[in-house]
This record gives structure tokens, C-alpha cells and sequence, in this order.
């Protein structure tokens, strides 16, 4: 399948795998020549004919089309960023195979968000052991990845924490009041502040002193605490009343495109069945919905650090 790009100055041919188990060599994704791109298409090898193809096939098929965006990327980033923003590095592995590196600039003085950024540094940092390394990209939507964030940002009984911000998000909805940021194009980096939707509710009947109470559990999952991240692949405006915007990627928008285009749960929330489910209070429909976006391969942040 040939694809135009007007960011290239030639064709970009991929190949569509087929069933078997697929053998492929990594290369360098960035300006990759029309004779480069047609060897790495002879690596990937079919080497079975029996079976579904393994989501390696998908996989290999996503760092062949990721140079088509890294261009373009690159000078949305340039005429974005501030020049004195703090630069940091996010290198990613797809289900333990390095897959690249992501180099984002943090700044967030210029638009509000001091406490915001700074939490980002402290969290890729490792500030008191708490860091970004080795969290997962579990989320994959057609206009931004999402990060599953840390259980916790305190490592003290009494949940202090040096990391900016404290251990909620407290400070940073404050912060989202006067940011002036927004998710306008592709490679806004940001934290998960608020919910995208209410959590359901369940009341039960138990036994307290004797005596039945109802008492009502909250589904669906924590709150946000200020520690998942988000990355667009697109403008996505629905992030701007959900999401502090920290910094921006300036190298490696290919990367987080190819994650974006890896296999995932599909949504199926259209689905008479399932309407039918969750309004009729099925609990497999709930973790159905739960599901949906989630990405089949293992995505880890296995190193970050500053630049």
C-alpha cells in the first residue's frame, strides 16, 4: 500500500502482514529513504502459515508508518515551545522490545501551570522513589495516549510527599482555572485532573451495631491523584476541561503515534447488547466499558530522566 505524505519527499510503501508469526528487525524510524523502507519491509518475514498473526505484525507495521508524521510533528513543536523550557526523556518498550524514545519540554510558567510542571519534573525525576519508570501506557484513543498513573505519591504513612502539588490534585484544579494552555494539536502533554465521567454508585444493606444501614460503594475505579499523563496525537479540545497542560513533545511525536495505532479493546459502547446491559445494571458492562481503549501489548516507561 503506497502512501503520500507532502512531509516526504517520496511514496512510503508498507506491507500488510498476513496470518503467521512475523520476525522483524528494528530500525531507526526517523528519515527513513525510500531504499531503507523497502529492506525493512524484506525483514519482516512470514515465517507460519497457520495461525491468527501475533500483534508483533501489527506492531511492526506501526514503525513503518510512523516516519510519515515525525516532520510535520516537529515543526508544530518549533513554533510551540518555549526556548527556556526544562527538556526530559521518555524511553518506551512495547511488550519488553524497545520501541523509542519520546523527549518532551516541560514549561509551565508561561502558561500557569508552575506547580503542574514542576510535578512532572519531580515525578521523572524519582523525587523520595516516586517516578514515572516503569508505569504503563494503558490507554490508546485515535486522539491521545494516556499513561495509568501511580497508585500513590507518598511513600510516608502520614501521605506527605515532597513532589510538587502534594499527593492530589488539589492545587493543579486550581492551576487549570488560570492556564491559558490548550490540547490544539498534536504532542500536548498532560495531567489527568479530573474524571472524563461520573463514577457509578451501588447501595447495599449491612449489618452496623446490630442494625442494617445502606451504604453506598463508589465504582469505577480511584480519583485522579495528579500523576497520569496524557500525550495527543491530535487536537482533542474534550481534554482542555479535564486535563493541565505541562509541555510538549519536540522529539518523538512517531513514537507516540505508533503507540496510538497499536492494537486495542475496541469500543463497543454502541452496541444494543451492551446499552441494554448497562442499563439494565449488568456488572460485566461496566467492566466491559472499563476496557474499552485499553491496549492489548504491554507499554512501560522503562527509563526517563532530564535532558
Amino acid at each position: 500500500m503506497a502512501v503520500s505524505n507532502p512531509c516526504l519527499s517520496a511514496p512510503f510503501t508498507t506491507q500488510t502482514p498476513t496470518k503467521g508469526r512475523i520476525v522483524f528487525a528494528t530500525h531507526t524510524r526517523r528519515n527513513i529513504s525510500a531504499p531503507a523502507s523497502n529492506q525493512l519491509n524484506q525483514d519482516i518475514q512470514i515465517t507460519s502459515d497457520n495461525g491468527a498473526a501475533s500483534r508483533r505484525a501489527l506492531l511492526a507495521s506501526t514503525l513503518l508508518a510512523a516516519p510519515l508524521f515525525a516532520n510535520c510533528t516537529a515543526a508544530f513543536a518549533e513554533e510551540t515551545i518555549p526556548s527556556n523550557s526544562t527538556k526530559v526523556f521518555f524511553d518506551i518498550a512495547v511488550d519488553r522490545v524497545p520501541f523509542g524514545r519520546i523527549v518532551i519540554a516541560v514549561d509551565g510558567a508561561s502558561t500557569g501551570a508552575k506547580i503542574g510542571a514542576q510535578r512532572f519534573l519531580d515525578l521523572t525525576k524519582g523525587i523520595e522513589g516516586t517516578s514515572f519508570r516503569r508505569t504503563k501506557i494503558e490507554l490508546l484513543q485515535d486522539t491521545y495516549i494516556q499513561g495509568s498513573g501511580l497508585k500513590t505519591l507518598s511513600r510516608k504513612a502520614n501521605e506527605e510527599t515532597a513532589i510538587a502539588g502534594g499527593p492530589d490534585v488539589e492545587q493543579l484544579e486550581t492551576e487549570m482555572v488560570i492556564s491559558t494552555a490548550k490540547h490544539d494539536g498534536p504532542g500536548v502533554v498532560s495531567f489527568v485532573v479530573k474524571r472524563t465521567t461520573e463514577r457509578d454508585t451501588k447501595d447495599k444493606l449491612v449489618a452496623v451495631n446490630g442494625q442494617f444501614v445502606t451504604v453506598t460503594n463508589v465504582l469505577g475505579g480511584d480519583l485522579p491523584n495528579g500523576s497520569c499523563l496524557s500525550i495527543t496525537t491530535k487536537a482533542e479540545p474534550i481534554l482542555d476541561s479535564t486535563n493541565l497542560v505541562v509541555g510538549h513533545v519536540v522529539e518523538g511525536q512517531d513514537v507516540v503515534d505508533a503507540i496510538a495505532a497499536l492494537p486495542r479493546v475496541k469500543d463497543n459502547s454502541g452496541s444494543p447488547f451492551f446499552k441494554a446491559g448497562k442499563a439494565g445494571g449488568d456488572g460485566r458492562a461496566r467492566v466491559a466499558e472499563r476496557a474499552f481503549g485499553k491496549a492489548f501489548a504491554k507499554i512501560v516507561i522503562m527509563e526517563c530522566g532530564l535532558l
